[in-house]
């Protein structure tokens, strides 16, 4: 869009007088269609009007790496209303090979404005996140946010700043603004105001385009970029096929509209939208009647469950539910192959390594977040999430969470429970299948290394991979045990003293983890227990840079994950000699967690999809004097305080 790029060069502004599509406005055939996208904002009204607009596609991404960015009632209706219009108006060649187009359409005539723009205002400054102010101020550098609001405040013409939560070591973008009308980073920043109250923006926030069609028909998309009630007026003079016998309908009403004067009264709610339709004599042999009929009736079903104006814009978080376990066989001494994990007391801390939906430096206890971007060409361990405010939902909700987030924290009791030695092997596979005669309804990748079905000769001691969870479940169950927890598994490689690797807290060696594929293809798998200076305190092996490994499963309302453990020894560069590309922010390959307190979230959508090179797993079983499913741990803070 033009003049609407951010300071980072890749983010896109969203002012209040709406950007212009380039591709769209140097080729008006439409033969290339704009998808606009703003997965990480929670107001998506900036994204459905910038679509309407300027008459192109949405992409509405709610499922974001790892994160349920949901829609809020509000902005899902007016997705739906928005949607079907575009539908509709593209199939017709109106906004698409269309004769014209006129954005900033001089038809749209301002007539009032209503109300104020700044609603919850209080005395001081203001913080209003996801959106952050216009493009008249400038970006000051890298500063706290102490000292932005310090620099506004020493200037008499400052009225808010503008602060990018895209930083590093507690450093962000500042810009100074001397109006806090306009509308710039709002998935990426906070804005503040000082307190008195802003402006009313340019136009007072209306703004529309005229699409004109072959025959002269036209649509007029209308919207109002501020959070309150205003009034427009349309000319739809300007159209070529308006004057005697035109018909005019309000497409987001449903409804014909009498336009007789040639002038058209709109009322626009707060951030409201109006698509307005001017068809000329003789309209029925250039658009289908039937089909105008069928979306005006879809537009009147829509109107009707109510107004948009009276659905919430509160944001939620995606609650989240982990997923208990049965118990396994109870056992008094530990199974062959198996390691006794006593009772024990210890500060159970793991954060995700995703690398969006922030990461909060203020509790970074492990170092995840950003500090090192943008990357070297070639740096396949440049993984982190970046620095900005936890509060998308990402990662996992565990029941001591009040809500998902990256970190978790919590002293809790585990034990006594007796955990597999070593992951469990191609053979040891081999031999439930040669007992419970299992076959996959769909193979798909199904045992993918192994040679049609047969275990290959020489690597019976390797990790068995390319199975689903469902079928590690199977597995665990057939031989009496099951998967483990997550804090079950973190125990066992890290004892009670915290250490970030099992071995202690050296960094990783040839003799402690295998050594990093870079691929592109996955290298042959190393022998379970070939690595013992890489055990952990209870003589667990393989724990860490062999294969991921599947633990607990969480649930939301839409989704299913689970938290998997002990990073791969597969981990590509971003780009090398091999995969030229520029320069970029991160390696964005699903990122490593070699320290036992680190993790990443993998989703769960079908067997074929969950058997990878890179994923297998090992067993858990109960201890007679073990603690009782479904989640086989006591919340010791709890306990504390019941004391």
């Amino acid at each position: 869009f033009f003049d609407q790029v951010g300071p980072d060069n890749v983010t896109q502004k969203y002012l209040v007088a709406p950007g212009v599509d380039k591709l769209k406005w140097l080729d008006q055939q439409g033969r290339r269609m704009t998808h606009v996208n703003y997965r990480w904002a929670k107001d998506r009204s900036d994204l459905t009007q910038l679509a309407l607009f300027n008459g192109v596609g949405v992409e509405s991404w709610e499922n974001v790496w790892g994160a349920f960015n949901g829609f809020t009632p509000r902005d899902a209706a007016e997705l739906k209303r928005t949607s079907l219009l575009l539908r509709w108006l593209g199939r017709w060649e109106f906004i698409q090979g269309y004769d014209d187009w006129e954005p900033h359409t001089p038809a749209v005539q301002v007539s009032s404005a209503t109300s104020v723009i700044a609603q919850n205002y209080s005395k001081g400054w203001q913080k209003t996140p996801e959106a952050s102010c216009n493009a008249s101020g400038t970006w000051d550098g890298f500063v706290s946010v102490d000292e932005c609001l310090a620099k506004c405040e020493a200037s008499q013409e400052c009225q808010g700043v503008a602060i990018a939560r895209l930083g590093f070591n507690g450093q962000y973008d500042c810009s100074l603004q001397s109006s806090v009308a306009d509308c710039e980073y709002p998935s990426y920043g906070d804005t503040y105001t000082r307190q008195t109250p802003p402006a009313v923006p340019t136009n007072n926030g209306i703004y529309g385009s005229m699409f004109v069609r072959s025959g002269g028909h036209c649509v007029f998309t209308v919207v109002n970029r501020a959070y309150r009630h205003s009034s427009a007026s349309l000319n739809l003079t300007r159209c070529p096929a308006a004057g005697p016998g035109a018909v005019v309908y309000d497409l987001y009403r449903g409804q014909q509209m009498n336009a007789s004067s040639g002038q058209l009264a709109l009322e626009l709610v707060d951030r409201g939208m109006a698509a307005v339709l001017v068809l000329g004599a003789g309209w029925e042999l250039q658009v289908s009647a039937t089909e105008l009929d069928e979306v005006l009736q879809a537009s009147q079903a829509l109107d009707q469950t109510g107004p948009v104006e009276k659905l919430s814009r509160e944001w939620k978080y995606l609650e989240q539910k982990l997923q208990g376990m049965r118990d396994s066989e109870r056992y008094t001494a530990a199974p062959t192959g198996m390691v006794e994990i006593p009772r024990t007391t210890f500060r159970f801390l793991t954060a995700g390594v995703e690398l969006e939906a922030g990461c909060d430096r203020t509790e970074d206890e492990l170092n995840i977040c950003c500090s090192n971007a943008p990357c070297d060409t070639g740096d396949n361990t440049c993984s982190c999430g970046i620095a900005s405010a936890d509060e998308w939902g990402v990662d996992f909700q565990f029941p001591f969470d009040s809500r998902p987030k990256r970190y978790h924290a919590r002293n809790i009791t585990v034990g006594p429970v007796f955990l597999d030695k070593h992951l469990v092997t191609k053979l040891d596979y081999a031999r439930y299948l040669n007992s419970s005669g299992y076959s996959p309804k769909d193979s798909t990748r199904f045992l993918f290394d192994w040679d049609n079905g047969t275990l290959p000769a020489g690597r019976e001691d390797e990790p068995v991979v390319y199975v689903g969870i469902e079928e590690a479940r199977a597995y665990c169950e057939w031989a009496g045990k099951r998967l483990p927890h997550s804090y079950e598994w973190q125990l066992a490689a890290q004892g009670g003293d915290g250490r970030p690797y099992p071995w202690g807290s050296a960094p990783p060696t040839s003799e402690t983890t295998p050594v990093l594929s870079p691929g592109p293809a996955l290298a042959p798998l190393p022998r379970v227990g070939s690595l013992p200076a890489g055990n952990s305190p209870f003589n667990v092996s393989d724990l860490v840079g062999f294969v991921w490994q599947y633990t607990d499963e969480f649930r939301d309302s839409h989704d299913r994950a689970v938290l998997v453990k002990g990073s791969g020894n597969y981990h590509p560069p971003q780009v090398s000699a091999a995969y030229p590309a520029s320069l970029t922010f991160l390696n964005w390959y699903f990122p490593p967690a070699l320290e036992v307190n680190k993790h990443n979230k993998y989703f769960l959508m079908s067997p074929s999809f969950e058997r990878a090179g890179t994923l297998g797993f090992r067993c858990a079983a109960d201890h007679a004097k073990g603690l009782p499913g479904p989640y086989h741990y006591e919340d010791a803070d709890v306990q504390e305080l019941m004391v």
